[in-house]
């Protein structure tokens, strides 16, 4: 009868490190879950702030877009009392003044003695003079337009989204046409947006250039202008 051989040492050293082996292997297997699971976490976060980025375009877009309406208003009405001052107003001409209503009232008794009481009012409204701006005063550098917005109006997107709109069978306003153009914007990728990124980078530093070269200019204005007055 044979008798079983007892382990050497290096059958013990081997077992040890193949227990050695399963163990890193299990360590290395939980370490790439936990990676990856790492990954997909901080992938939802740049998900959830490119949204936040996206949804604050659109309400920038939005404001540009009523800033633009109220502007235009503006030099419209502008443009129509300039148009209609200059149809009415001549070297005879007098403007007309509102009529002052004066009211009178006399009473008059007679006993032996005369009392006579009379009340005069006077009541005249004057205009406030228009502001007059100077034609040779320097004109203040127009702000640089978010990245949405050179995305829209760049490469007849306008149109196209119109176009997109008219074919849905949808009102193709300008309201409606620039929240179509919100919701492709938020799903473009940032590789697309990237042009539009370094455009407004670069147009952002040319208006700040810009912005210099008119307060240096503003300056100058207010200084000649008070010198003048000074003159007079």
């Amino acid at each position: 009868m044979s008798t079983p051989k007892s382990p050497t040492l290096v059958d013990t050293t081997q077992a040890f490190q193949e227990k050695k082996t399963e163990a890193l292997e299990k360590n290395i297997k939980a370490l790439e879950k936990n990676t990856k699971a790492l990954e997909e976490i901080n992938q939802a976060k740049d998900d959830l702030i490119q949204t936040y980025k996206d949804m604050q375009g659109s309400i920038v877009a939005k404001l540009e877009m009523w800033k633009i309406k109220c502007a235009t208003q503006s030099a419209r009405i502008a443009e129509l009392e300039s148009s209609h001052n200059r149809a009415n107003i001549s070297p005879s001409f007098t403007p007309p003044t509102k009529k002052t209503k004066t009211k009178t009232k006399t009473k008059t008794k007679t006993k032996t003695k005369t009392k006579t009481k009379t009340k005069t009012k006077t009541k005249t409204k004057t205009k406030k003079p228009k502001k007059v701006i100077d034609p040779n005063a320097p004109k203040k550098p127009k702000r640089t337009p978010n990245t949405y917005m050179l995305w829209f109006n760049s490469d007849g997107n306008r149109e196209k989204i119109k176009a997109l709109l008219i074919a849905e069978g949808v009102n193709s306003s300008y309201a409606t046409a620039s929240t179509k153009g919100g919701d492709l914007w938020r799903a473009m990728t940032v590789n697309d947006k990237a042009p539009f990124v370094e455009q407004y980078k670069a147009a952002k530093t040319a208006r700040d250039e810009a912005m210099v070269v008119y307060e240096e200019e503003l300056e100058n204005y207010k200084r000649k202008h008070q010198s003048l007055s000074a003159d007079f």
